[in-house]
């Protein structure tokens, strides 16, 4: 009996809301009363990782520093050091061919890249070497050798140009003796 008492206050407090809003009413006639809206509920944020304490992000910074500055001394002598780029495609049956010297060891020997392109020795280089496969390396090193196309005296010799490795990492190497068990390298030593 109570509920039934405040059902019909309600019906009457509705008919004044509708009178409140009448334009409403016209544009959705078949719309049925609104409810009292309640305060709508605020949407969750994707939430973002807390920014690292500025302490720790300088220490995070200093090391990135150290390990590149560590990385470039580790490569070269200077800081400034400005490399030629070349591709050496190496095969079975290419006039390309990693080569060694009187060690054996390919760490110490480097690639003879045949080229009319010659750069003098001692030219800062990096190498990109390909192999049978899709196997390919990128590593630095410097002209020790040249082959001069020009030279008339070395008829049977391809122009190009011996270039010794610089800090061969291990992956490389590994990579580099997997080859040359299948092809021998070229022997040269000054």
């Amino acid at each position: 009996p109570a509920q039934q008492q405040a059902y019909p206050a309600q019906q009457q407090a509705y008919p004044a809301q509708q009178q409140a809003y009448p334009a409403q009413q016209q544009a959705y006639p078949a719309q049925q009363p609104q409810q009292p809206q309640q305060p709508a509920a605020v949407q969750p944020q994707p939430q973002r990782a807390p920014a690292p304490e500025p302490a720790h992000a300088a220490a995070q910074q200093a090391d990135a520093r150290a390990r590149d500055a560590r990385a470039i001394e580790a490569s070269s002598y200077r800081a400034n050091d400005v490399r030629e780029n070349i591709e050496v495609n190496i095969g079975a049956t290419t006039e390309s061919n990693f080569y060694v010297g009187f060690s054996g060891e390919i760490a110490e020997g480097g690639v003879f890249a045949a080229t009319y392109n010659i750069f003098p020795r001692g030219t800062a280089m990096l190498v990109h070497v390909t192999l049978p496969g899709g196997f390919d390396q990128i590593v630095r090193g410097s002209i020790r050798f040249v082959r001069d196309p020009m030279d008339l005296d070395a008829v049977d010799a391809t122009p190009g140009m011996g270039i010794q490795f610089e800090g061969l990492d291990p992956q490389a190497r590994e990579l580099i003796l997997r080859f040359i068990r299948k092809r021998a390298p070229m022997f040269y030593d000054e």
